[in-house]
């Protein structure tokens, strides 16, 4: 399927849905929309904390196998992106897709912000993206808590230092012993990392403050880029 006019996948971290990020869901928000005119948007929701939380406790005090913790996973995170459509508001699609194909027709479709969550179990979110990313022939932004890529895990090791850009070969190398449990992905699970790497996608990790991607909008650099050379 092929898409001609400039556009961006955003993952948009779950993180951002929680109460005491509100002002910055709402800044996001109306970011993106001021940005319309100029680009074409996708916008793939995570879960967040919460959800992180529950699927914890599931996991040891039921006995809930991972295909249904990931359905419960998908819900949460369709939540987060009616929420998001509600912010949006007259900008987003007002519907959410629930299958690849009708994501595609969507943005094929409409001059409007396409908003998505989870779509199958077994596939995170950040496969989600990358997915539509290869598709669609569009940037990769991943929107973070952390607000980029960094040498070492900065929540253990307070000398961790963030990266301006980083190989894609050495971002797997990082990430590759990290779980991938449902609701326990790192910043890339390998699916999209494979995704990334095979398609050349060009990607960006950045932080949940606006002017980030404002910057990169803007064609500035910010967060940590991905490199494939």
């Amino acid at each position: 399927m092929s898409i001609m006019r400039r556009g961006y996948v955003i993952k948009l971290t779950g993180k951002l849905f929680e109460k005491e990020n509100s002002d910055l869901l709402v800044n996001f928000a109306e970011t993106l929309g001021k940005y319309l005119g100029r680009y074409k948007f996708a916008v793939v929701c995570g879960g967040g904390s919460t959800l992180r939380h529950w699927l914890k406790i599931l996991r040891s005090e039921s006995r809930v196998g991972e295909y249904d913790l990931d359905l419960l996973g998908i819900s949460f995170t369709r939540l987060n992106a009616e929420i998001l459509i509600k912010l949006l508001h007259p900008n987003a699609y007002p519907r959410i897709p629930v299958s690849i194909e009708a994501v595609l027709e969507l943005i094929n479709s409409t001059n409007k912000i396409v908003v998505l969550g989870g779509l199958s179990p077994g596939f995170s979110t950040n496969a989600v993206a990358a997915f539509i990313a290869r598709e669609t022939g569009y940037s990769l932004i991943n929107i973070t808590s952390a607000g980029g890529v960094y040498d070492k895990d900065p929540l253990v090791y307070p000398d961790a230092k963030k990266l301006d850009k980083i190989h894609i070969d050495e971002l797997i190398k990082i990430l590759r012993r990290e779980s991938e449990m449902a609701g326990n992905y790192p910043l890339f699970d390998m699916t999209s990392l494979n995704i990334i790497r095979e398609y050349r996608i060009p990607t960006y990790v950045i932080s949940m403050d606006v002017s980030d991607l404002k910057s990169l909008l803007d064609g500035e650099r910010a967060g940590t880029e991905i490199l494939f050379s």
